[in-house]
Order: C-alpha cells, then sequence, then structure tokens
C-alpha cells in the first residue's frame, strides 16, 4: 500500500502584521482506491486579522490581544485496509465426497467496488483569539460548519448477493458547532493565587443524504432503517419504540398479550397498536454526546499548589438491555441481577417492568442516559523552599500527591458511561512521589 501528497502550491503574504493570507494546494494519492479514482486535489485557504494591531484598538486599554480568522478549505480521508476496491478471495477446508480427503478450497469474500474513491471534508472556520484586562482572561472561540461527502463505509447489503456487505461512498454528513477555551485569573496576590481554563464544545452531528432515493413517494430522502441511518439525524442514531411507562394494575388499555408490570410504549400514529414495528418507532436519542467539558482549577500559595480537573460529557444515551428481566446474556444471571426496582403489585414502578417481562416479545431495547460528570484528576504539591534547595546541592524537589478518576456522577448502571460497551470498571488510582532535578 502507498499514500503519496504532493504539496502543489502555498502562498503566504502579510501586511503591517495585520493582514494576513494563506493559499495552498495539494493533490494525493492512495493505492487503496480503485484505479481511475486514486489521486484528489485539496485546496484551502486562510485570512487573518489582527484587530490589536489597529490604532483604534490600541487606544481601548483592556484589549491586550484581539485577532480574527476564518478558513475554507479541503482535506481527504483515506482510512481503509488495502484492496477493498478489489474483488478478494478467502479460503475453507471442506471434505469431498463421503469419506474423502480434506481439500483448501477459494470462495469469493469481498464484492468489488471499482467506483471507490477518496471521502472529502469541506470546512469552514471562523475563529477569535483574544487576551483582556492585563492578560487576565484570555481565550479562543471557534466556530465550524464541515461537510463530508462521499463517506468511506461498509453498507450492509441483501445477502441474496452472496456478500453481507461492501466498502462503499454514500451521501453527505454535516458536523457544525462550537469550541471554546477560556483562561481567566480570577485572584492575584503576593502569597495565593487562583487560575481556571475552562473548555467547552458542542457538536451537531447529522446526516444531509444517502442515496437520493424516494422510492415511497412522499417528496423527501428515504432514510435506511435497515443500517440505521436517517435524514436529518446523527450518524449514530437509535430508533426504537418510545417508552411510556408502566401498565398498573386497573388500567383498562393494556393491549391483548400484555398484563400489569409490562412496558407501555407510545402509540404514535394514532391506530392503537402500539406494537407496530413500521409506525410506532422513533429516534430515542444519540450515541455521541452533545455537549463536552472540562473546568481545571488551580490554586497557589506559597510553595503548594493544588490541581482540580473536572471532565463532563452529555446529550448521549446507550443501550442498556441489561434491565431486561429475562436477558441471557450474563452467564451470573439471576444471581448478579440488576437491583432496579421491579414492578411489583407492592412496588408499582413506572419505569421498571416486572420480572415476567420479555422485551422479545416487541423487540425493542433499554436505553439509558449516558450523561457525567467526573473528578478526573487532583494533585497536590509541596515545591522544597530555595534554602533547602542550596543546602541539598540539587536545582529543584517538590513532594506531590495525585488521584485520577476519584468519583464519577451519573445515571448510567454500567461500569463507565464514557465506554459504554465495557464491563471493566474505570480505574481509580493514587500516587505519591518526589520529584528531584540535579
Amino acid at each position: 500500500m502507498f499514500t503519496f501528497g504532493l504539496n502543489c502550491g502555498r502562498l503566504n503574504y502579510g501586511y503591517k502584521n495585520k493582514y494576513l493570507l494563506t493559499l495552498t494546494a495539494r493533490r494525493d494519492g492512495s493505492s487503496v482506491f480503485a484505479a481511475n479514482n486514486k489521486y484528489a486535489t485539496f485546496p484551502s485557504a486562510a485570512l487573518t486579522w489582527v484587530a490589536s494591531e489597529e490604532s483604534f484598538i490600541k487606544d481601548i486599554e483592556f484589549i491586550n490581544f484581539l485577532k480574527f480568522r476564518t478558513s475554507y478549505g479541503a482535506v481527504g480521508n483515506q482510512a481503509i485496509s488495502p484492496y477493498q476496491s478489489l474483488s478478494l478471495s478467502g479460503t475453507t477446508n471442506y471434505v469431498f465426497g463421503d469419506g474423502g480427503d480434506s481439500s483448501l478450497g477459494l470462495f469469493p469474500s469481498n464484492i468489488s467496488n471499482p467506483d471507490l474513491k477518496w471521502e472529502t471534508t469541506t470546512m469552514a472556520n471562523i475563529g477569535i483569539d483574544f487576551a483582556l484586562m492585563n492578560n487576565r482572561i484570555s481565550g479562543t472561540i471557534n466556530l465550524y460548519d464541515n461537510n463530508t461527502q462521499d463517506l468511506l463505509v461498509r453498507r450492509s447489503i441483501p445477502v441474496a448477493t452472496g456478500y453481507t456487505s461492501i466498502v462503499t461512498n454514500l451521501g453527505e454528513v454535516n458536523n457544525r458547532g462550537i469550541e471554546v477555551s477560556l483562561n481567566t485569573t480570577n485572584i492575584q496576590t503576593d502569597k495565593f493565587s487562583w487560575n481556571t481554563n475552562i473548555v467547552f464544545s458542542h457538536n451537531q452531528n447529522r446526516i444531509v443524504s444517502l442515496y437520493g432515493a424516494d422510492l415511497d413517494g412522499d417528496g423527501k430522502e428515504d432514510d435506511d432503517i435497515g443500517n440505521g441511518w436517517f435524514i436529518g439525524q446523527p450518524i449514530e442514531s437509535f430508533y426504537d419504540f418510545v417508552f411510556d411507562g408502566i401498565y398498573q394494575v386497573g388500567d383498562t388499555d393494556i393491549p391483548s398479550g400484555s398484563q400489569p408490570g409490562f412496558i407501555r410504549f407510545k402509540d404514535l400514529n394514532g391506530d392503537s397498536d402500539t406494537e407496530d414495528a413500521q409506525n410506532d418507532r422513533a429516534i430515542v436519542g444519540q450515541g455521541d454526546p452533545k455537549y463536552s467539558w472540562g473546568v481545571t482549577n488551580t490554586f497557589t500559595y506559597g510553595n503548594l499548589e493544588l490541581s482540580v480537573f473536572v471532565n463532563a460529557m452529555q446529550g448521549w444515551v446507550g443501550r442498556f438491555n441489561q434491565l431486561d428481566p429475562q436477558y441471557t446474556g450474563d452467564p451470573l444471571r439471576p444471581v448478579n441481577m440488576y437491583d432496579a426496582g421491579w414492578w411489583t403489585e407492592e412496588n408499582m414502578s413506572n419505569t421498571r417492568p416486572s420480572l415476567s417481562y420479555n422485551r422479545s416479545t416487541v423487540g425493542h431495547s433499554y436505553y439509558v442516559s449516558r450523561d457525567f460528570i467526573r473528578i478526573q484528576d487532583v494533585s497536590l504539591a509541596y515545591t522544597m523552599p530555595k534554602v533547602i534547595i542550596d543546602k541539598l546541592k540539587i536545582s529543584n524537589m517538590s513532594l506531590f500527591v495525585s488521584g485520577k478518576n476519584l468519583a464519577t456522577f451519573t445515571d448510567w448502571l454500567g461500569t463507565n458511561p464514557e465506554a459504554a460497551g465495557t464491563s471493566f470498571p474505570l480505574a481509580r488510582s493514587y500516587n505519591v512521589g518526589l520529584k528531584l532535578g540535579f
């Protein structure tokens, strides 16, 4: 496999250190693509205005630095395995005839795609860099809008073709959002200081187009329910029945086949059939966080320094089918079942079904919020005074104690909301140490 990049041209222009322009163009090639699509050209342009160099900005005392920037360009993605555009063969052992010897056979294992080509992302960005109030407040703000076309995906196809999937280019996906970084000096005295760093990001991901087909004639492009792709929704969306509580004793609308303690679903199309698989399902959540943020506070008093980092992700859910009373994926069931507050006539929960409920009759999943706030890193350090360092004839010495992943606040019932599929808890660690410099 080879990947080849050629920087075809780059132009930099600056005027009075205030106006900066950069133009670039490059041509990349990769052997993983089909013969006619191995190469693609990716141009870009960036414009910067250092506003704080303007005379009318220099007169504003609280502004120390102010820069506006914008860019527009394209980049390519070729992150697939080699030979995906070719028809490949696999091997298998088989016995030919009764009592025959074992033989080695070949079979087609990969369907060819002679049109496979680069995935291209066109990126637009607007940003601000600033420093204010004698640099006590500084940071960056970035707004971005990225369109990715000809996505490289492994698409499921009907098994009647002889294959289960094919690597292909399809559709368009949009990612837009904001990224903010803020640094503040909250308190600064001779002996004590308090500094804060805040990072925040919000990303909105949606599928713009898939195949361009409108087979049902409703004037809108068709979704791909089989692959779980929906126009206007995030790539990782959960499409399912919508939970609407638990049937209780005395309810008069319990359908045939259900009973008190079974899950109730919303009747989205109003036909009174809440188990209609085609018309009573909807997007019930997404598998990627909408918001991510982190806050680091650093306190210094004399030779002591305390740092606390809090990390969070919010606006996402995950499948948690262990809430199914009949779940068979855990070999320790029922010995190690979750104490989920199951419905009984004495405990008529409106969130958890009875132990006799079996989700396979409807074919739905359980979803739990993966939102979390975590105290991720805490450290306390003491730097030895200079008089002691000089006596020991070393350049520096400090003692420290630190902890990682100390506490996580979440409604997720598993071991780690960041890695929903793992069964292993996030390790909590403590360290005590001595740093010496000679």
